[in-house]
């Protein structure tokens, strides 16, 4: 009998915990949805500045400048050098 106890105690804690997380989703979008809707009408703002710099940061780890070819491209194989036999 005290399993079952146990098991109710759990569920309605979890049932709290689900609406607890679902109140502060809804809230969370009434206070920041119209001042995130307005950045992305905007364009210029801060989503625009961030991928900017997401892009900046993709480039620097492909070790490439904006004018340079892709090094690697997806799904293909690195390109081996072939060593020179030794001239002796």
């Amino acid at each position: 009998m005290d399993e079952r106890v146990a098991a109710q105690r759990r569920g309605g804690f979890l049932r709290l915990l689900v609406l607890a997380l679902l109140v502060g989703v809804a809230v969370g979008g009434v206070l920041f949805g119209p001042a995130i809707a307005a950045a992305v009408v905007r364009g210029g703002g801060a989503l625009a500045v961030a991928k900017r710099k997401l892009q900046a940061l993709h480039d620097f780890a492909l070790f490439r400048s904006r004018g340079d070819k892709a090094v690697l491209r997806w799904g293909e194989p690195p390109k081996g050098h072939a060593k020179r036999p030794p001239g002796n």
